[in-house]
């Protein structure tokens, strides 16, 4: 009978105090896969942003962004070192970086996503992924467990995949 049910047996990591009071919690599966169930007080929701694949996770921006939850794409689509060694789990600093959104912002960048997910060549070497339309900046998206997360600073792709 447990044979037949998939089992998925949380452990928890790490749940430790970081700075200025918020507090850290990372649980990871028995595949090791990482999942972050809050961060900056954001819930994930996996099913109405999904981010098995590197599109499926521009889709998910796209989604966050015509629906003004720029909260929830800094907490759970971005990368989270790059949120993390910014913000230092200040939630002040949270929410002065999301509050500079506006709607104009907001519509640009539902654009230059779009474009990706309809023009963009995307290139994968293991945990990395590098998107770019006609060979313009490129879109970096990193695979940490199972999720793909959005890099705001593009990571430099080996010589041998330019």
């Amino acid at each position: 009978m447990w044979g037949r049910t998939p089992m998925v047996a949380w452990m928890l990591v790490a749940c430790c105090a970081g700075a200025q009071g918020q507090t850290t919690l990372e649980v990871k599966t028995t595949d090791n896969a990482t999942v972050w169930p809050e961060r900056y007080e954001q819930k994930v929701d996996l099913k109405r942003f999904p981010q098995t694949t590197p599109q499926e996770s521009i889709r998910s921006i796209i989604k966050v962004l015509k629906g003004d939850r720029i909260a929830y794409m800094v907490a759970h689509l971005v990368a989270p070192k790059e949120v993390d060694d910014k913000l230092k789990g200040n939630m002040e600093a949270f929410r002065q970086l999301t509050a500079k959104a506006t709607p104009e912002k907001n519509k640009a960048m539902v654009v230059q996503m779009q474009e990706l997910l309809d023009d963009g060549t995307w290139t994968m070497r293991r945990n990395l992924c590098w998107a770019t339309v006609d060979g313009s900046r490129d879109l970096t998206l990193e695979r940490i467990g199972r999720r793909w997360f959005m890099h705001n600073s593009p990571i430099k792709r080996p010589s041998s995949l330019r």
